[in-house]
């Protein structure tokens, strides 16, 4: 059993959680800190899907407050692609990170993940104002979860460019370094809120940030797929086309029967994806996260509510 583990800060990556962990006790090695984590040497403890969260649990001391729920939903990466799964491949990948079966989390997401976090290039970043903040709040730094999305370059609370650190990690992370020994005093680069890439990647983050808050929307990207059809209906009908109503609407159709026949369809999701893209898109046909998935999830209870 471990006789003291750290609290988690807000946002705070479960790699980096464990790097505190190994900082604190002085640990010589990787393996050496996943042993006394109770975790396999063998296992996982990748920046974005950590595995063997149930045996570490399990020797944390009396009296705790934490569960693997709580880690994945709070510390990992899952919640932001999450709602991209069908509900089998989220069980898979959810059971996978829980318990130890090596290379499972690999092959119950290479299909639907790329690149997502900019781990998977040997880069960890920050903001210098949150480094600010958490030293002056907590006394040290930390790597935020928020940071680490590749593609992301900009932090949405202090509306500044995001800064690389001088670490090189593996994708499936081979070594614990913390932020606080690992980034120095940086001045924060301003954006420019009149850009307008600037401007919408600010409404980016915060679909980032709402998504990252979410446990319980639907696993259907069958109605994803169709979400976005509508949305394209939406854009071209009001904006571009408002006299060739009959026109779009028939291609909307031709659309959806497409994707309800499994062809190539313009729409069907890539096996290779990356969130922000899905967000962007999102983004450019004028909806949010919090409106499009909320649409989505009425789908989801509407279907449900057919078949019964």
């Amino acid at each position: 059993m471990i006789g003291h583990f750290p609290d988690p800060y807000p946002d705070e990556l479960f790699y980096s959680i464990c790097s505190r962990f190994s900082a604190l006790m002085g640990f010589p090695s990787f393996k050496a800190t996943l042993c006394e984590l109770g975790m396999s040497k063998y296992a996982s403890a990748g920046v974005a899907l950590p595995q063997n969260l149930d045996a570490l649990v399990a020797q944390l001391p009396p009296g705790h407050a934490y569960s693997s729920d709580l880690f994945i939903d709070k510390h990992t990466m899952l919640p932001l692609f999450a709602p991209f799964f069908t509900e089998e491949q989220y069980v898979q990948v959810r059971t996978a990170m829980n318990g130890n079966s090596v290379g499972s989390i690999h092959r119950a997401t290479v299909s639907i993940c790329h690149h997502l976090y900019s781990g998977s290039a040997g880069v960890m970043r920050f903001c210098p104002g949150c480094v600010a903040n958490d030293r002056e709040i907590h006394g040290e730094a930390y790597w935020h979860r928020v940071h680490q999305i590749c593609g992301m370059d900009l932090c949405l609370v202090h509306r500044c460019h995001l800064e690389q650190a001088r670490i090189h990690l593996a994708p499936c992370a081979d070594m614990f370094k913390t932020a606080e020994s690992c980034i120095e005093r940086l001045e924060a680069r301003r954006i420019d809120e009149r850009n307008p890439i600037h401007k919408i990647s600010l409404g980016v983050a915060n679909d980032i940030a709402w998504l990252f808050d979410q446990t319980d929307l639907p696993h259907r990207p069958d109605l994803i797929a169709r979400g976005y059809i509508d949305l394209l209906y939406e854009r071209a009908y009001y904006k571009r086309f408002k006299r060739a109503g009959g026109f779009v609407e028939k291609t909307r159709r031709a659309l959806l029967s497409e994707l309800d026949g499994g062809g190539d369809g313009l729409v069907r999701l890539s096996p290779k994806f990356h969130p922000l893209e899905e967000l962007w898109f999102i983004r450019l046909a004028g909806h949010t996260a919090e409106s499009f998935f909320g649409g989505i999830a009425s789908r989801a209870t509407d279907s449900q509510d057919s078949v019964r």
